[in-house]
Order: C-alpha cells, then sequence, then structure tokens
C-alpha cells in the first residue's frame, strides 16, 4: 500500500487498484479529522458514542479524496456475519448521514453502479476490496473472526458472480490493515469455530504456544479469496498491524473498545472521473 496526504487527510491506496481507470478505493487512518478525546481525529463511525454532527463532517471530508458525494456514501449495518448486499438504487446513501438507516444485517456490500460509494468501517477487524475490471463491479467485505469463520469472503466473491457475473479469476482483491497476527490472541471459540468449518486452512492460520493461540487474519482471507478462486497474484495484503500501528488507525483491542472506526471505501466511476 501506499500513503496519500491531501490536505490534513492521511490514507493508504493499493498498488494494484491505483493502477485501474475505472475504480477508487482508499483506507483512511485516523489522522485529518475533527474528533476529539479518544475518537481523535478522523473517526467515521456513528455508533463510537463521538459527537454525530463531528462524525458527519469527518464523512464529507471523504470528498476531497475520492470525489465521492457525502451522502451517497453507503453503509451495511455491520454484525460480524457474512450477509452480502447487493446494492441497488434505492439503497445508495444508506448509513450516509444516520447510523440506524444503514442497510440491515450486512457486512459485504457488491454494486455496478457508477458513482456509489460503499464503505466498510473497522477498528482491528479486516476489511477486503473487490474489483472486477471486466464487468465493472466492486464489492467490499467487513472481516473479523467472526465473518472470516463465517467465509465472507467467499460469499462476497459469489454474490458478484451470481449477480453480475464476475468470474473470480478477473479480481482484484485488497486485504487492508487489521489486528495482525502478532497482536490477534484468540481464544477456544475462535480456534473451534475454525477448525469446525474451515478444517483445511485452521492449522495454518492460528499459530498456538504454550501461553496463548493467535489468528493470522490475512492469510485466513487470503486463503478463502483463493479458495473461491481468485488469482493470488492479484491479492494485495496491507500487512499493517492496528494494534502495533495505533498511531495511524484505530484498534478496538489495544483501545480497551472506546475508539473510533477507520473506512475502507470503493467506488466505480466514468474513466474521465478519477481520483484515487
Amino acid at each position: 500500500m501506499k500513503k496519500h496526504v491531501v490536505g490534513s487527510i492521511e490514507f493508504f491506496t493499493y498498488d494494484s487498484f491505483s493502477q485501474q481507470e475505472g475504480v477508487s478505493c482508499v483506507t483512511t487512518t485516523r489522522a485529518g479529522g475533527l474528533s476529539t478525546g479518544p475518537f481523535e481525529s478522523f473517526n467515521l463511525g456513528l455508533r463510537c458514542e463521538d459527537d454525530k454532527d463531528t462524525v458527519i463532517d469527518n464523512r464529507a471530508q471523504l470528498s476531497l479524496v475520492t470525489g465521492a458525494f457525502p451522502d451517497l456514501l453507503t453503509f451495511g449495518r455491520q454484525v460480524h456475519g457474512a450477509g452480502v448486499t447487493v446494492v441497488t438504487g434505492e439503497l445508495i446513501g444508506s448509513g450516509a448521514l444516520d447510523a440506524d438507516s444503514a442497510i440491515a444485517d450486512t457486512d459485504g456490500m457488491v454494486t455496478d453502479i457508477a458513482d456509489v460509494p460503499l464503505v466498510v468501517l473497522v477498528a482491528d477487524c479486516a476489511a477486503l476490496s473487490l474489483y472486477d475490471p471486466v464487468k465493472e463491479v466492486i464489492g467490499v467485505a467487513h472481516a473479523g473472526w467472526r465473518g472470516t469463520v463465517a467465509g465472507i469472503a467467499a460469499v462476497t466473491v459469489e454474490t458478484m458472480n451470481e449477480a453480475f457475473g464476475t468470474r473470480p479469476s478477473d479480481l482484484i482483491a485488497g486485504i487492508g490493515p487489521s489486528i495482525g497476527p502478532c497482536c490477534y490472541e484468540v481464544g477456544g471459540d475462535v480456534v473451534g469455530g475454525l477448525h469446525d468449518r474451515h478444517p483445511d486452512i485452521a492449522g495454518r492460520v492460528i499459530t498456538t504456544d504454550a501461553h496463548a493461540a493467535h489468528l493470522d487474519l490475512w492469510t485466513a482471507n487470503l486463503l478463502q479469496l483463493t479458495a473461491a478462486g481468485v488469482r493470488e497474484d492479484r491479492i494485495e495484503v496491507a500487512g499493517l498491524c492496528t494494534s502495533c500501528h495505533r498511531d495511524v488507525f484505530y484498534s478496538h483491542r489495544a483501545e480497551d473498545g472506546r475508539t473510533g472506526r477507520f473506512a475502507s471505501l470503493i467506488m466505480l466511476h466514468d474513466k474521465t472521473h478519477r481520483s484515487y
């Protein structure tokens, strides 16, 4: 990933997505906004006890780097599941100005409509970004341990295929910053869930020593994407741990649950209107 600064806003882009003319894909940081206290400063989450008007102002700042209209930002009501919604016209702007209007029970979204920014909010979970340059379709997903166990990576790919005819081998994918295997100590429920649902990869993504088990979210989602047909050489892994880099990103675990949310945003557009 490459870091950019526009005004006070710091954000990252995937090298692979930046080479594509038909899409913008950015991952924000905690720098450049108006929030204060534990939410300092570019908090984009409306369910974090931060001031609502401040969060809305922060969201408006996204237009500076994406060209997205703030009232078109489209969010799901993330529940750590594997629900993926096809975003059609009537859903555009869900959750943009208030949390309650976000698309219910949705941790992934896909669309083929231009100029509609799909957004997931994270603070240790991994955000997955997907782009089909052949069919001109995008997808985004929120993959914490529950979503990963539920297989949201594969469900998102399958939804793009079923709704739009996307061939998995055509996809470009990004796995964003999240808590890394260095810091992600997990309990028996996580270990058991992975062994039950994904026995083929459990041994490759869980490291257990005498003291604790650690989960590698990055590899778990990469393996699920490749199993779904995405080419490994077309998957870019940020490899940035939010817990290690909480000066850059929000980390729910490292900050005892009282913190903000950063975003992964992806948007199709016509090829004459491109930012990042």
